[in-house]
């Protein structure tokens, strides 16, 4: 099988869909035969069945499973393509996807929409957060143009470049309660609750090093890997939280968080990561880049 007929796919997601040959039939205005022709057409290019016929019902097996998923892609697509058609206006608009890993400081988020606004004037983004794999996944699926982790990002075939941009020191946060920790720090850690990254953060590990070494126990009352939720909750006394420092600005300058100490020699790096070879080329994520690269030879901050 060297081609595949498009529309056979979109044929078949619709019978998925609806649920049966006479309903999809009614939607696509073909009839019952042809619907059922056009199927045939399609397992046989693929050379396997989609589906188990059990009796007059069509049940899915797992390789129509399998190729179910990847026709609700192309029919995104394509719903795209009509929309971008149908507007001149998006088409004439420069366009990046940023992916954002979970753990970030949404202040991350912020600085770099203020970067691209500074730069350019008539311009579309997105932001999608999520975990490191997910956005990897993401980026290698062509569905993000760059992700930024607090972790390298890596995959089999070699085709991402993963690059630190930045580091920032890790403090000790928590509300006016926890202000008498101060005088003894670090050794008042001892025994109080604490919000801890999750394990999937290396971070989480390099934290967790440095109580061994202080011969500190803390007693963990939650695992977050979501930056926001971690700062809700350390604002609500739930415990102590370690935070990189201008992630935590804003807490502090609403007094809803206080820093109590440093983990000194513990930093958060953060890196950025891209496709190898970009075929097609977007201004916006090539300005990007060379921002990026900039802040990571002057070491100045992206991160406010």
């Amino acid at each position: 099988m060297s081609w595949l007929n498009f529309h056979h796919l979109l044929y078949f997601r619709e019978i998925v869909i609806q649920g049966s040959l006479s309903k999809a039939s009614e939607t696509l205005l073909i009839s019952p035969p042809a619907l059922s022709a056009q199927l045939k057409l399609l397992e046989e290019s693929l050379g396997q069945q989609l589906f188990e016929r059990q009796g007059r019902n069509l049940v899915l097996n797992e390789f129509g499973k399998q190729i179910f998923k990847y026709c609700e892609k192309i029919h995104t697509i394509k719903q795209d393509i009509i929309f971008l058609a149908n507007n001149d206006y998006i088409q004439n608009k420069k366009n990046i996807k940023i992916g954002i890993a979970d753990g970030l400081s949404k202040s991350v988020s912020k600085n770099i929409v203020i970067k691209l606004k500074n730069q350019f004037k008539d311009l579309s983004f997105s932001i999608n957060e999520s975990d490191q794999n997910e956005l990897t996944t993401k980026l290698l699926t062509h569905e993000v143009d760059i992700i930024f982790t607090n972790r390298i990002c890596t995959d089999e075939k070699g085709d991402l470049l993963s690059k630190e941009y930045n580091s920032e020191k890790i403090n000790i946060y928590g509300t006016k309660k926890h202000l008498k920790l101060i005088k003894k720090f670090p050794y008042s850690l001892s025994g109080e609750s604490f919000i801890m990254p999750s394990l999937h953060s290396d971070i989480r590990h390099l934290v967790d090093q440095w109580f061994i070494e202080k011969k500190i126990k803390y007693n963990m009352v939650a695992e977050i890997e979501d930056s926001a939720v971690k700062k809700l909750l350390a604002a609500e006394g739930i415990g102590l939280v370690p935070l990189p420092e201008n992630g935590a600005k804003e807490s502090v300058k609403t007094g809803k968080l206080f820093k109590i100490g440093n983990l000194r020699g513990v930093n958060e790096k953060y890196f950025f990561t891209v496709r190898k070879n970009r075929k097609l080329k977007n201004d916006l994520l090539e300005f990007l880049i060379s921002e990026l690269n900039h802040l990571s030879s002057s070491k100045n901050k992206l991160v406010k």
